[in-house]
């Protein structure tokens, strides 16, 4: 009975998402952050489309979530019939939600949808929505794509950037991403949370996927085969390393045949077929043996790319997990230069050769910038810390 009780006195929070169609990424985040705030909020999820493994998880998690929507920001036919879809989704959102809840939104056009729906609104900028503002995502699609793509962020960016900045309040994620959203919108972030790390599930002592001890220095690297995650800038250093031993394991968030065929090109062009395999996609449970396996993570995001580098999960993951790290310049925070990782240009192939040179030869310096590594997560980079920024700001508006 007086459990039902607090469940009733608990505040409402709905949480507007896009679309829960990957494992990792913003998909990720708002989970790990609900699970703690649902102990605060009565939370209902809401998205255009869901999967079936994050409609099970929420359901274990006690967690409404409403899907409003046959198609979303991933299917072209949504773009090419956006304003229909926005009209319908705020129909749908408007019978949902009153005036007075509050709503947390990320991702357009969630931002856009939750002003005329609330007095009470918190947006979080995972990143300037690269779709409309990235010119070098924009140029890496198909002709067609590519006009559609400055279509769309001609007659649809007004309204995004009118969401964001009416938003009450502006989260992001770190003070790098920061200055991209300042950059685009005109508007500072009102407090930044950092990204979290599940360090029980992301841990040195999680057992590898081959406890070999008599192995080539294993490099691991996630792409999407966009030109924003430089894969290319990593493959082409790795040719001045060809008589090191190394074997550099290559995993995906999303599948390119295009994109893969091209590097496979380029990793023939090097010879170096024989030092690099691609793993497909990576259940997530399996990522942490993966980490383990490793001996350094490789995170080369095109540094200029509009978010492209300046948050990356994957990195603080590795860390998490005592990996060493190399990453791209663009934020700071995350790698602490030569204590936890070292910090490169990736599209100097001799200065990211000279970096992947020195972890590869030096295993003490590995081990020890994994410890250091761990320690900075373990300070630094935690979901309920996450979360707690988040519910301070949810205060903020009751």
């Amino acid at each position: 009975m007086e459990n039902t009780k607090k469940e009733k006195m608990k505040k409402k929070v709905y949480w507007l998402h896009s679309h829960f169609l990957f494992s990792t990424g913003g998909t990720r985040f708002v989970f790990e952050v609900v699970s703690y705030l649902k102990k605060q909020y009565e939370i209902t999820i809401v998205v255009e489309r869901t999967s079936d493994e994050w409609r099970k998880k929420y359901k274990k998690l006690g967690i409404n979530i409403v899907e409003i929507s046959p198609l979303s920001s991933n299917n072209l036919l949504y773009w090419l019939f956006f304003p229909y879809f926005l009209l319908q989704n705020f129909l749908k959102l408007k019978k949902i939600i009153s005036r007075k809840d509050i709503i947390v939104s990320s991702m357009f056009p969630m931002n856009f949808l939750s002003i005329p729906l609330s007095r009470k609104t918190i947006n979080y900028c995972f990143e300037p929505f690269a779709f409309f503002y990235d010119k070098d995502l924009q140029k890496s699609f198909p002709l067609f794509s590519k006009i559609l793509l400055q279509l769309l962020s001609f007659f649809f960016s007004p309204f995004d950037k009118w969401g964001t900045l009416h938003s009450q309040k502006l989260l992001a994620i770190n003070p790098s991403v920061g200055k991209l959203i300042e950059k685009t919108y005109k508007r500072k972030p009102d407090a930044y949370t950092y990204l979290g790390v599940d360090t029980d599930f992301f841990s040195p002592k999680i057992a590898p996927i081959n406890p070999k001890k008599n192995k080539p220095v294993i490099l691991f690297h996630s792409t999407d085969y966009s030109p924003l995650k430089g894969t290319d800038y990593l493959i082409k250093a790795l040719r001045f390393l060809k008589n090191y031993d190394f074997y550099l394991l290559i995993s995906e968030t999303l599948a390119n045949i295009t994109q893969k065929k091209h590097l496979e090109k380029l990793i023939n062009k090097y010879k170096l077929s024989k030092k690099i395999r691609f793993l497909g996609h990576l259940p997530y449970k399996k990522l942490p043996k993966y980490y383990t396996y490793a001996d350094i993570y490789c995170f080369t995001g095109n540094p200029e790319a509009m978010g492209a580098s300046a948050a990356s999960l994957s990195v603080l993951e590795a860390s998490a997990s005592e990996l060493s790290v190399i990453r791209s310049i663009g934020n700071k925070d995350e790698v602490i230069a030569g204590k936890t990782g070292l910090l490169v240009d990736p599209r100097d192939s001799r200065e990211l050769a000279i970096a992947l040179k020195k972890l590869i030869k030096n295993k003490t310096l590995r081990r020890n910038m994994g410890k250091n590594g761990r320690q900075h997560i373990l300070k630094n980079y935690t979901w309920p810390k996450v979360a707690k920024t988040v519910s301070e700001e949810i205060e903020k508006l009751f």
